[in-house]
């Protein structure tokens, strides 16, 4: 019979350290996954995207030209969850995969990104699949994110945020 293994962290501790060392490697500022986490404790997304948007915009030429949808969620999942926050990545639900969601004490952040579309089509997904429906019993502020990356200027070209409870 085969064995089956699962590589994990043994702990919160490594996984953070393993994290933010992998951070640091795409950010100069080595308080940037400080801010990310504080900004999005207070609900601050307009500084939330500047702050993502420098660190995108710092990744050298030959590194950006291989992003693409893919990469881009890694990156941005690596870049949450470096900053201590509990980021879960293609979290399934009864209509689909959410790309990532973002649960703190009083807020949701639900996540869904788009490739060369447009933030309206990963916001409108996130509403037409209900994917918030789960959290609505939780008492919390629910925040939807649709987020676009411009695979040509390697970064976000734009991002559309509703709140919706």
């Amino acid at each position: 019979e085969r064995m089956r293994y699962t590589l994990t962290y043994p702990n919160l501790e490594v996984k953070n350290s393993f994290l933010r060392l992998l951070y640091k490697s795409f950010s100069k500022d080595e308080n940037v996954y400080t801010k990310i986490y504080d900004m999005l404790s207070v609900g601050d997304l307009d500084g939330f995207i500047s702050v993502v948007s420098s660190i995108f915009a710092s990744i050298p030429y030959d590194d950006g030209m291989r992003l693409n949808e893919g990469s881009f969620h890694t990156l941005f999942y690596l870049m949450v969850s470096a900053g201590g926050l509990p980021a879960r990545s293609q979290v399934l639900n009864y209509s689909g995969r959410i790309d990532m969601v973002l649960e703190m004490r009083d807020k949701v952040y639900i996540f869904e990104f788009k490739c060369n579309q447009s933030a309206e089509v990963a916001l409108n997904q996130i509403k037409e699949r209900d994917y918030y429906r789960q959290y609505l019993q939780t008492g919390k502020k629910i925040y939807a994110l649709g987020i676009n990356f411009d695979k040509s200027g390697r970064n976000i070209s734009e991002y559309k945020q509703e709140i919706l409870n």
